[in-house]
């Protein structure tokens, strides 16, 4: 019988990347919480940025005891991340945190889809969150749609969703567009995100 696969194919290329790990220092979630019920108040928000964040007034919680271990962490799966993605072990090493923050959302918080300019990767780990009910969503806005399918798939899709639980991190290039929806419910959610640089060295001394 003649085998039309080997004749036609649809190749999925240029793929879009989201590295998530779970149960991720569920020992430390505790002591991350009770530090954070001490800083809430030291927030504030925006029209894009509808959540409760520290974003523009603390972005050094990695310096902080009990976010040590999970800046240690965050970095250690970040660069296995980079190594599976085909950078030198070298070079995954000169990866390190540029800044961390928090957000707490409940009811009518939102995030408008956005990227974090400036930075390599960005992550979000999530200390408090209920798996059925908060989710992240990820977005391709280079995708230029004419006319939408009359229902996506995988291949058609612009955007993708995951579950919040906690314990679990998801780290992603900081040029990808993602958002959190409108919530519609009180359960509180509280994440943590920060961003990863790379140290600039010089060609000559590697």
């Amino acid at each position: 019988m003649h085998d039309l696969s080997k004749e036609a194919q649809i190749h999925e290329v240029f793929p879009k990347v989201i590295c998530r790990h779970d149960n991720i220092g569920l020992d430390l979630i505790p002591g991350m919480l009770e530090m954070l019920d001490d800083i809430k108040g030291q927030t504030s928000g925006n029209g894009a940025l509808n959540v409760n964040s520290s974003h523009t007034t603390i972005q050094t919680l990695h310096r902080l005891p009990v976010f040590k271990d999970l800046s240690k962490e965050i970095l250690r799966v970040a660069r296995g991340f980079m190594v599976e993605y085909g950078y030198a072990n070298r070079r995954a090493g000169d990866l390190f945190m540029g800044g961390m923050w928090f957000n707490h959302s409940d009811k009518g918080n939102f995030l408008f889809p956005h990227t974090h300019s400036g930075s390599f990767l960005s992550c979000a780990y999530y200390l408090k969150a209920n798996p059925e009910k908060h989710t992240i969503i990820f977005h391709d806005f280079t995708k230029n749609i004419v006319e939408e399918p009359q229902g996506f798939k995988n291949m058609s899709s612009p955007s993708f969703g995951l579950p919040c639980t906690p314990g679990r991190l998801l780290i992603f290039h900081s040029d990808l567009p993602h958002g959190v929806p409108l919530q519609e419910h009180e359960e509180e959610r509280v994440v943590i995100s920060c961003n990863m640089l790379l140290k600039t060295t010089p060609l000559d001394s590697r």
